[in-house]
């Protein structure tokens, strides 16, 4: 079976390395093919590459700037989910986000 591949988008390195190395040991099918710490280096990589699913780490941006984000990111090459960890959601921005 062909892994899932996927990418994550964190400003925190540590963060972005930790989910690397969990999802590594979990014996899942899911293979990150990326980190970025921004989502305009995302969306370069995207322009070249399909993906499954992207993990996001929501406190790398305002909600507001968030949801623009992951909008742009939609219009490119995704095949499958946007993953958003929440610190503190609010339901306006999950609503925004569904």
């Amino acid at each position: 079976m062909r892994p899932i591949r996927m990418i994550v988008i964190s400003g925190n390195t540590t963060t972005s390395s930790r989910i690397t190395q969990i999802v590594a040991q979990s014996n899942s099918p899911v293979e990150i093919v990326g980190s970025f710490v921004d989502f305009q280096a995302a969306i370069q990589y995207l322009s070249n590459h399909v993906l499954e699913a992207i993990l996001i780490d929501g406190t790398l941006l305002y909600p507001a700037t968030l949801v623009q984000e992951i909008k742009a990111l939609s219009l490119k090459r995704i095949a499958g989910a946007a993953i958003v960890i929440l610190q503190q959601p609010t339901l306006s921005l999950v609503q925004q986000l569904v």
